[in-house]
């Protein structure tokens, strides 16, 4: 298991959707698109790209708190790089998707 700081933003991305439930998933190494069978649609879809779309990683983060732990990835932002007054507000995609994935058991701190 590599430290999340290590992780590509592409490792990021696939290891996010496959805990979300994509299957399936393809890289076109021409185009750098990542599609997968959506666990939502069962259809093959574009896959987020987690590391530098906020809106996306929002959503991810959703997730956490339905499972009770958005209070323990939202204190990992604090030593992730964000600014510890504003933790949350100031993390970018690429820290929530760090602090998601160390949170879930998917990479070391």
């Amino acid at each position: 298991m590599k430290k999340a700081s290590e992780l590509t933003d592409d490792e990021i991305r696939v290891m996010i959707a496959e805990d979300q439930g994509w299957t399936d998933i393809w890289h076109g190494e021409h185009t750098g698109i990542f599609t997968g069978c959506c666990p939502l649609s069962k259809k093959d879809q574009l896959i987020s790209n987690y590391p530098a779309d906020l809106n996306a990683i929002h959503e991810v983060e959703n997730v956490l708190i339905a499972q009770g732990l958005w209070v323990e990835c939202s204190t990992r932002l604090g030593w992730v790089g964000a600014a510890p007054d504003r933790r949350i507000l100031h993390a970018t995609a690429r820290q929530r998707c760090e602090a998601y994935l160390i949170t879930k058991g998917l990479a070391l701190p």
